[in-house]
């Protein structure tokens, strides 16, 4: 499994195969919930507002001051 730098490595901020396989599979949780409930898959407005929604909690992430958002996915 590996691990590159993203961004211009001002704060050592890297992504790797971990993080996508882990982010992989809750995505396939949650299009098994949406088949169950709904009996489709999620559409991509739907996925979008899962991941903004949770992934906008402080618990999950460290700030940084100059990082760009992106609140408009």
């Amino acid at each position: 499994m590996g691990w590159w730098t993203i961004g211009d490595d001002k704060y050592g901020m890297v992504n790797g195969d971990t993080p996508a396989d882990i982010m992989g599979d809750a995505i396939n949780e949650i299009v098994k919930a949406y088949e169950k409930e709904w009996d489709r898959k999620p559409y991509r407005k739907e996925m979008q507002a899962v991941f903004s929604f949770t992934s906008s909690l402080p618990q999950y992430y460290t700030e940084v001051d100059d990082e760009v958002s992106h609140t408009n996915l």
